[in-house]
């Protein structure tokens, strides 16, 4: 359950930090400019002491930044570090930080691995449109090996996911594992995932035909 959209953005951010900061001058970009300029360059020590008083008084985006930094370096102590925040960010209204807490708890990185408590996460995100919620929790649901299978509402969140999957850079699509999970469940599975998907608020995502 790796953070794609965060990894995503807070690359995005290195680039256009990094191309902020050579064309005005590090010493005329933005603090943030500069802590991520320093993680691009590979100056963790730099990084670290720019972005965290930063993330301190409220940057939401520094402490996702640091987070990832953290969790990069590895170790527990650091996983313990990167929740922390994480935490912060998700209380300040992150849904990239929810969908990140989610996959550590489903890694045991940090935390005791805890799938509901993973499970529950990746709900409340999804359900605010994140696309890599929906993805990871059809995929988690659909897992016969971690113990919180449930067919219907994984094809529910493959389904949603689908319908965003030509907008997104991605290697392995949710139609395809929405397809592979199709094949392993009974007609009433299907009838149950069908009848929530109708059931979800306007815009609905368009079920594919039986079988897929």
């Amino acid at each position: 359950m790796k953070n794609e959209a965060a990894l995503r953005q807070i690359g995005l951010a290195l680039a256009l930090g990094w191309t902020l900061a050579a064309w005005q001058g590090v010493a005329r970009a933005t603090p943030l400019e500069q802590g991520l300029a320093a993680v691009y360059r590979g100056d963790q020590h730099a990084a670290l002491t720019i972005l965290e008083p930063l993330a301190r008084t409220g940057d939401t985006y520094a402490a996702l930044v640091l987070a990832q930094m953290y969790c990069d370096i590895g170790g527990t102590a650091n996983y313990r570090r990167a929740m922390l925040w994480y935490q912060r960010a998700a209380a300040d209204g992150s849904v990239d930080a929810i969908v990140a807490i989610a996959s550590m708890y489903g890694h045991g990185q940090g935390v005791d691995k805890d799938m509901s408590t993973a499970v529950k996460l990746l709900t409340r995100a999804a359900e605010k449109g994140n696309f890599n919620a929906q993805f990871n929790l059809g995929r988690v649901l659909s897992d016969d090996d971690e113990g919180v299978a449930d067919y219907p509402k994984a094809y529910v969140m493959l389904t949603l996911a689908s319908a965003a999957e030509q907008n997104i850079p991605i290697d392995f699509r949710p139609s395809d594992f929405r397809k592979k999970l199709a094949a392993k469940m009974t007609a009433e599975q299907i009838a149950e995932a069908e009848r929530q998907i109708a059931e979800l608020p306007s815009p609905k995502p368009k079920s594919p035909p039986s079988g897929g």
